[in-house]
């Protein structure tokens, strides 16, 4: 019975013990702050690591952009006229990336003279435009500024073209432009 009454007063004392233990560590959470610190942690680490990836896709389009000159926009001829010169720009992003193209020309190679002709608001990965109202006979250079979601621009290799001069007969005959040498046949005016 001894034995009993001792075994209870210590298992009695026990279970105070690990109340009194559980108060002061429930006290000490809510003190401390333990549980927003620990929510606090949890919001930095997502940052950070949401800070890291951005980083990383920085340097991905960073080394895209040395290993592929053509900087993933790829502006191509598709037909030039007497006073029109018709072209094809290709982008390599994802079509839910991209947001417009701004086609601009220059009669030099230099980056302050091109001027926006027009901005084309498209998600499609492949965008037609024709340059018009050119003046016959004259070396274009041509580009495309491709604009993403994000803000981020890409612009693509320069063309050189030239528009040809009119024709005249007698035709046909394949003429030659005095200004970039190119040939074409010519069956009409």
């Amino acid at each position: 019975m001894k034995r009993s009454g001792i075994t209870l007063i210590a298992l009695i004392i026990t279970i105070i013990i690990l109340l009194i233990l559980a108060s002061i560590t429930i006290t000490a959470i809510f003190e401390n702050n333990i549980i927003d610190m620990a929510i606090t942690g949890v919001e930095n680490y997502t940052k950070s690591a949401q800070d890291e990836q951005d980083a990383l896709d920085e340097i991905e389009d960073e080394l895209n952009e040395i290993l592929n000159p053509n900087n993933g926009v790829i502006l191509s001829m598709d037909k030039n006229s007497i006073s029109y010169l018709k072209v094809n720009a290709v982008s390599d992003e994802n079509m839910s990336e991209i947001s417009s193209y701004t086609f601009q020309t220059s009669l030099t190679n230099l980056d302050e003279d091109f001027k926006t002709v027009e901005i084309i608001n498209s998600t499609e990965k492949l965008c037609n435009y024709e340059y018009h109202n050119l003046e016959e006979g004259t070396i274009h250079y041509l580009r495309v500024v491709v604009t993403y979601k994000k803000g981020k621009t890409k612009t693509s290799n320069l063309i050189k073209a030239c528009t040809t001069k009119l024709c005249t007969g007698p035709f046909p005959v394949i003429k030659t432009c005095d200004t970039c040498k190119r040939k074409w046949y010519c069956n009409s005016k």
